[in-house]
Formats: structure tokens, C-alpha cells, sequence
């Protein structure tokens, strides 16, 4: 090959890592899509706080994240113990839809939780949906190095688990510490929160008490960020096939 058919094969490999290394520090618009998940490739983005306790299972119909039993973990606080975390996405504004199922019997405080603002262990925040309230169930809670503590401004009188799959949605804001809470009706929350006491951090799901399943996650940024700035995350990708339950 001569130098000069050399020379613009360096131009144009260069060209192209330019364009890349541009595409990649593109920032997420408000309302676009920075993570997909639904379990068809496995969790290897998800850290369990005791692996043993999950599993991802198959049917006919597809893959679903799963925590099966509770879990041997020692929190350093009041706090819950059944905890899967998402890895490597940083969430500060943003909007998170998944399916859910409570795989409890039924009873009074039957329950799944939803996590948010994770710092470190002793530092996070989540979402308590619960069958029955009280202020120690189906409201939000913020763990600051010491037990949790409820800031719900609103809730229900509980939630009505059943053995179906349902829809769960949150939202968080950092600017006024808004958190938001939906169950099947994605336009009417059932709790809401201000508290600007964490920052942004990862989002995780789990239970206090119980068994469940999820499936199916959507998260979207809503931060407006100016041309040229990039978001920090690193964008997921859909495994699999999408499906409706």
C-alpha cells in the first residue's frame, strides 16, 4: 500500500473515533430512554444484597427477576434487608416504570420495595408499598446513617397486592427533592415526598418482609441538560424481547 493510501486510512480511522467519542458523551434528553431491562439475558447488572435469594426465572412467556426467600444481610440501620441494586447507572432526575408481583400469601403488611438515591448502605432512600399503612409501612423513607425515617406528605390506606402483575412508576427530582409514587394508574400518584437529603445515586428493588417478582424496566432521564454536556451515565440496552403481563 502506498504512503499516501496510508495516510488517508489514518485520516479516516480518526474521523470515525471523533464521531463516536462524540455520539457517546451526547447528553440524554428529558423523557428519553437511558436503561431497558427484562431478565432475558440474566441480572449481571444487578447486585443482590444476598445472591441466594434471587434468581432469574423462565417460562414460556419469558424472563423475570425473582426474590424468592429473605435474605441473610445485616443492615448497618433499620432498613430493609431484600435488596437488588442496578450497577453503574447513576440516577439523578429521572422516571422509572416496571411490572411487579407479590408472590406472598396474603396478609396484613405484605409488601415490595423500591429504591432510590443510593450512596452507600447506611444512605438511601425507598418506597414502602404495603397492603396495610402505618408509619412504619406503605410510605416513603429516607435512611441517613441512622434507622429510616418516613417523609411521605401523602399516601393511601395500602396498597391491594394480589397474586397479579401490576405497574409501579417513580419519580425523582433533585431540584425540589420531589418523589413520586404510581401503581397502575401512571397519572395519579399514591404517595409523594420532598427531601433533598441524598443526591443521585443507584436505583434498586426488593422487599422488606416478602417475595416477589419484577420484570420489564424502563428508565428515562428528566434532566434538560445543555448542548454539549454529557449525562455521566452509562446507557443500558434491552435484552430480549419486550412482552406484555
Amino acid at each position: 500500500m502506498s504512503l499516501d493510501a496510508k495516510n488517508v486510512l489514518r485520516i479516516a480511522f480518526a474521523a470515525v473515533v471523533v464521531v463516536c467519542g462524540s455520539l457517546s458523551a451526547m447528553p440524554a434528553a428529558a423523557g428519553e430512554v437511558i436503561f431497558e431491562e427484562d431478565f432475558e439475558n440474566g441480572a449481571d447488572k444487578w447486585k443482590p444484597t444476598d445472591a441466594s435469594a434471587w434468581e432469574v426465572k423462565k417460562t414460556d412467556k419469558g424472563s423475570f427477576l425473582s426474590l424468592t426467600k429473605d435474605s441473610t444481610y445485616s443492615p448497618p440501620h433499620t432498613s430493609p434487608l431484600n435488596i437488588s441494586w442496578l450497577q453503574d447507572v447513576k440516577l439523578g432526575d429521572f422516571e422509572v416504570t416496571l411490572k411487579v408481583r407479590s408472590t406472598t400469601p396474603d396478609y396484613g403488611h405484605r409488601d415490595l420495595c423500591f429504591f432510590l438515591g443510593y450512596q452507600d448502605p447506611a444512605n438511601f432512600y425507598y418506597c414502602h408499598l404495603s397492603k396495610a399503612m402505618d408509619d412504619r409501612a406503605n410510605q416513603i423513607f429516607v435512611v441517613n446513617d441512622a434507622p429510616r425515617t418516613k417523609i411521605s406528605e401523602k399516601t393511601t390506606e395500602g396498597v391491594p397486592w394480589d397474586d397479579e402483575w401490576h405497574t409501579v412508576k417513580i419519580v425523582r427530582k433533585l431540584s425540589d427533592g420531589l418523589i413520586e409514587v404510581y401503581w397502575d394508574d401512571m397519572d395519579n400518584p399514591i404517595m409523594v415526598a420532598h427531601d433533598k437529603t441524598h443526591g443521585a445515586g443507584l436505583f434498586g428493588v426488593g422487599s422488606f418482609d416478602d417475595t416477589g417478582d419484577f420484570d420489564d424496566i424502563t428508565i428515562k432521564s428528566l434532566e434538560v441538560k445543555s448542548s454539549g454536556t454529557s449525562t455521566g451515565r452509562r446507557r443500558g440496552r434491552l435484552f430480549g424481547r419486550r412482552r406484555s403481563r
